[in-house]
């Protein structure tokens, strides 16, 4: 829970929670109300009032408690909501790209083995027009890549597919170090393989010659990956884009954005690192930003220094919140609120203060109905205690349901949130599955093998 014994942090969000806001007020003028009735008890009932001022006394007491504590809960839970589903984003957007990048390193790995590939390799480029043909064929089917290229050892590419300019020569140590290498590279920076964008994520593969088993090339594939990420963005977005998603790199540099007229790529964004709760200043406002990396796939933690990043501004971060389109009626939230301690432990102990407050006032009514004649002079401070404790007891309990809707509401959809992930992950592992039974049916050592 954010900010969990820091009355600071709560003072700090409040300004931009409109609604909390308005209960804050209200409350004050409750206490201000209390505090009147005790200051009036003791100056018109000088000789009555030592019975009814202690119970007047710890009415404004529990009051002055439960306000602080109501506030405070209702800001850690609204900043909870909001820090927990821009969390869940900045995690969606790297792990998604990152299990997409572990197919392109089991794809690299596995076109290099492609024996029509290979042999052309070995034979030093012989018969271009029926490789290109199935480079076309592979690239139609995968289609996350910007260009294919099959680089001989000495930098020529002797074929290549894709989106231009496509390269002649290139002098990349890239493919030096894939020759010497027994496994997939990758990188992400500007390479002579790909010259027409200012950085590239590149996966390279050595090949090697059927008949000497030997390397004689090395295979290229530029991965799309702006297309990727807007189609990230474009499926976890939020509607009313009150947000920005991020792929930031390790010096907080943007490597692709979900709104460029916001963060262009290339800028440098504040980072969250440590995951504390606090306003951070970007471009003249304070926002609420939450960073992850890559928990990893299978072992492959992405590109080294990749992060997801969210970002959204306070003055809008509470505009609107999940909670306001989740409610419940009122028997349903009733019975609801006898599990309070499940879903937001410190609800109950805020309840049981509110119940203190309405027994404090009952027995202050009849302290002084027993006096008799007495309790005459006391009608008026009576009437007081009656009515501020009815606006006292209907203000909590608003504020206690809206708590418990809040809380409840922001557990709710943070269950939508991973099961839209989990069938997003689903739907992209069943495509790359289809992807790999059409691909597999064309090998040529498959089909002779039939």
């Amino acid at each position: 829970m954010p900010f969990k014994n820091n009355t600071s942090g709560a003072e700090t969000f409040l300004p931009f929670i409109h609604d909390i806001d308005r209960y804050r007020r209200s409350l004050n003028e409750l206490g201000l109300m209390w505090r009147m009735i005790e200051a009036s008890a003791r100056m018109n009932c000088p000789f009555d009032s030592d019975r009814i001022l202690p119970t007047i006394a710890s009415a404004r007491s529990h009051f002055d408690a439960l306000e602080h504590d109501l506030v405070h809960r209702l800001v850690a839970e609204k900043v909870a909501g909001v820090v927990r589903e821009i969390g869940t984003k900045a995690h969606y957007v790297i792990d998604i790209v990152v299990r997409n990048l572990y197919e392109r390193t089991a794809d690299v790995g596995f076109l290099a083995t492609d024996r029509t590939l290979c042999a052309f390799m070995e034979q030093g480029g012989h018969d271009p027009d029926r490789v290109l043909a199935r480079l076309d064929s592979y690239r139609n089917k995968y289609t996350v890549y910007d260009s294919l290229l099959l680089v001989a050892p000495d930098g020529t590419v002797l074929a290549a597919t894709g989106y231009g300019p496509l390269p002649e020569h290139s002098p990349d140590p890239l493919v030096t170090q894939a020759l010497q290498h027994d496994g997939y590279l990758e990188a992400f920076r500007y390479s002579t393989l790909q010259p027409g964008k200012s950085q590239s994520l590149i996966y390279v593969h050595r090949m090697l010659g059927p008949e000497s088993g030997e390397p004689v090339g090395v295979l290229c594939l530029s991965f799309n990956l702006d297309e990727e990420m807007q189609g990230i963005f474009a499926s976890h977005r939020d509607v009313e884009d009150r947000y920005n998603m991020l792929l930031l790199d390790a010096a907080g540099s943007c490597i692709a954005s979900a709104d460029p007229a916001w963060v262009v790529p290339g800028q440098k964004v504040p980072m969250n690192l440590d995951g504390q709760v606090r306003m951070q200043m970007f471009g003249g406002r304070h926002y609420l930003v939450a960073t992850h990396a890559a928990a990893g796939y299978q072992g492959y933690m992405g590109p080294p220094g990749w992060y997801g990043q969210v970002m959204i501004p306070l003055d809008i971060a509470f505009a609107h919140t999940e909670s306001t389109d989740f409610s419940l009626p009122a028997d349903r939230a009733a019975g609801l609120l006898q599990h309070a301690d499940a879903v937001c432990p410190p609800l109950r102990g805020i309840m049981v203060a509110a119940e203190t407050i309405r027994r404090v006032v009952w027995n202050g009514q009849v302290i002084a109905l027993g006096q008799g004649e007495e309790a005459v002079r006391m009608q008026a401070v009576l009437g007081q205690v009656r009515d501020t404790g009815e606006r006292s007891n209907a203000l909590f309990q608003n504020s206690i349901h809206n708590l418990y809707e809040t809380t409840l509401a922001s557990d709710v959809h943070e269950a939508r949130r991973v099961a839209t992930l989990m069938v997003d992950l689903l739907d992209r592992n069943l495509y790359e599955r289809a992807n790999d039974c059409r691909w597999w049916a064309q090998d040529t050592a498959l089909q002779q093998a039939l």
